[in-house]
Formats: structure tokens, sequence, C-alpha cells
């Protein structure tokens, strides 16, 4: 792979493109940022571009949801996405519903209320005593 095209992937804020060619060759390239010049690197065959993409790329460590139990607020629950907090009011009662259905509102942020309320009885009903345990924990320990 030829240096400058090395140095150009480098680069932080470059453009990083691939085009076809005939023949089912591809050949990559890279535009630093601020250039109109492309810098290209060597023609491959499909299956050589395939094995350049499985290359481990660093990403950004997501942000844990909290758990909190919360007797001071007026609702039994609240899911708070720009928080990633998920609060609990065990003292209006049926905590564990309550649990269930703050967790689904986190893992189906755009489903509907009443959704989400008949989901958590659904949930509620099937649950055994080790999954409602595991829930309860989770939020005890935070």
């Amino acid at each position: 792979m030829p240096a400058a095209f090395e140095k150009c992937i480098a680069t932080k804020g470059s453009t990083k493109f691939t085009k076809k060619l005939p023949e089912g060759k591809y050949i990559h390239g890279c535009r630093l940022p601020g250039s109109r010049k492309a810098v290209w690197g060597e023609i491959k065959t499909a299956q050589e571009s395939a094995k350049k993409k499985t290359v481990k790329k660093k990403t950004a460590k997501k942000k844990e949801w909290k758990r909190k139990i919360d007797k001071k607020m007026r609702s039994y629950g609240d899911t708070d996405f720009a928080k990633k907090e998920i609060r609990v009011n065990p003292a209006k009662g049926d905590t564990l519903n309550t649990i269930m259905h703050e967790e689904l509102h986190k893992k189906y942020p755009n489903k509907p209320e009443k959704w989400i309320r008949k989901k958590a009885d659904k949930v509620e009903k099937s649950a055994t005593p080790k999954t409602m345990l595991k829930m309860i924990r989770k939020f005890a320990k935070e």
C-alpha cells in the first residue's frame, strides 16, 4: 500500500471512499481535509477488499444506564434518555411492574405508552421468580 495512502487514512477528518472498477475489482481512495486531490490505494478484488473492512475499529465507550430509587418523585417511574437514567418510586407500589415498564421504555424508545403498558404486564406475568429478583437487584445495588 502506498505510504501517502496510509498517511491519509491515519489523518483525522480525512474522507475515505471506495470506487468499483470493471471486472469486480475495487480501489480505495482517501482525501485529506480541505483538499480536492485524492490519494489512491492498490486495486483489489472484492474478496481482498472485504478482508480489509474487517479491521477492528476503535469504538467510543457507551455511557451505562443508571438506575435509582427515588421516593420523592410524584410518578411511579421515569426514564431520562438525556441523562441515561431510570428512576423508580417504590412508595407508589407495584415496583416490579414499574421497573419492567421503565426498562421497556429504555429498550423501545419509540413505542407508544399503551404498548409499553401491555408488554410490561405480559412480561411480569411470564417472569420467573429468578428473573424478578434479578431485576430488583439491578436497582438495589445502584
